[in-house]
């Protein structure tokens, strides 16, 4: 039976139950149903609790005392996701997000599983039944067989994004039993042809575009051709969110970059408290390198959205170093790194300015 965390009254029975066995994750429960975040137990008790993951590239968030929401960047190579999946903390886990390529079979013993975030491509899910999981986001190589020979009976929205061969990698998602109950799919083409290789996809064809969203780049935008749109007359085809540049004449049009999952940013964005204060280097400041980090938690207004899938507004860090290349000349970066609470990637945005 699904543990419900929004009855107090249960939570409560349970805790008194732990304590009586002497396990520590009571006064966890307890602590965190007073409203307090109990940190300080979190980090004594982590190898107890969450086991052999690294706190520095993990992500937890716990509601009353259980795991509600687990993303990692890196595990250990001997390591198991039944390692987390079958510890008493994780039997409420809803969200998990995933950067390894370890096997992921302990997924199908997660009963309250919706959402899964698979950073690194779809090889893992293959011939998996996820019959709990409602929201799934797929980055990574071309592995459209693999997306394909996932059972994924209540799959309700789909974000996919292909680092490869798009139209194979399309062509062969196209096959999966899943596409009657996906009720929207975003998807994000990095080039013209991927974007034409839409037309593969039968199952969206049937429907004429209802429920698709297509996020492009400026560039295939523009290209967006006849033939599409009239194959696809419902789709939304929208200009994804590019970083804002400072307003300065002098600034060359240095090159704007996305990656996936960064290795350095933190992944409690949504935790830290906002910054009270920023440091922005002093673009006249020619003979001075320098790195400021301008804080934790700030609203990127440079980005109305994700830049991955478009959907929500951002939380996170905004970096900002230079580096002095001679007295005429300084290149300076802006990188922001973010999490997207609707997607549930790690993005990372770096400009480059040369003065």
């Amino acid at each position: 039976m699904e543990l419900n965390l929004d009855d107090p009254q249960a939570l409560a029975v349970r805790a008194d139950d732990l304590e009586e066995r002497g396990d520590p994750r009571a006064a966890l429960i307890r602590t965190q149903l007073a409203g307090q975040d109990g940190a300080a137990l979190i980090t004594e008790h982590w190898r107890e609790w969450v086991g052999a993951l690294d706190p520095k590239h993990t992500l937890l968030r716990w509601r009353s005392g259980h795991l509600e929401e687990v993303a990692w960047r890196r595990a250990p190579e001997d390591w198991s996701v039944a390692d987390l999946i079958d510890r008493d903390a994780a039997q409420a886990l809803r969200r998990i997000a995933v950067g390894t390529d370890h096997s992921l079979a302990a997924l199908e013993r997660a009963p309250a599983l919706r959402d899964l975030v698979c950073f690194d491509g779809a090889r893992s899910l293959a011939g998996l039944t996820l019959a709990s999981v409602e929201k799934l986001t797929v980055n990574g190589r071309a592995d459209g067989d693999a997306l394909a020979a996932v059972r994924l009976p209540g799959l309700r929205e789909l974000h996919t994004r292909c680092m490869g061969e798009e139209e194979r990698f399309l062509r062969s998602m196209s096959r999966a039993s899943w596409w009657s109950t996906v009720r929207s799919w975003s998807h994000r083409p990095r080039s013209l042809e991927g974007l034409q290789a839409l037309l593969v996809v039968q199952p969206m064809l049937d429907r004429e575009g209802r429920g698709l969203s297509v996020l492009c780049e400026r560039p295939v935008l523009d290209a967006v051709p006849d033939t599409l749109r009239r194959a696809l007359p419902y789709a939304t085809i929208v200009l994804l969110p590019t970083p804002q540049r400072p307003s300065d004449p002098e600034d060359s049009e240095g090159p704007v970059s996305l990656a996936v999952c960064p290795q350095e940013a933190p992944m409690n964005f949504r935790e830290l408290p906002p910054a009270t204060s920023t440091t922005v280097p002093n673009p006249q400041d020619y003979d001075t390198p320098r790195s400021t980090t301008v804080g934790s938690n700030v609203p990127l207004d440079q980005f109305s959205s994700c830049t991955w899938c478009g959907q929500a507004k951002t939380r996170g860090v905004l970096k900002t170093s230079s580096t002095l290349y001679s007295h005429f000349e300084t290149t300076w970066f802006r990188t922001w790194e973010y999490e997207c609470p609707s997607c549930g990637l790690f993005n990372h945005v770096r400009s480059m300015h040369t003065r």
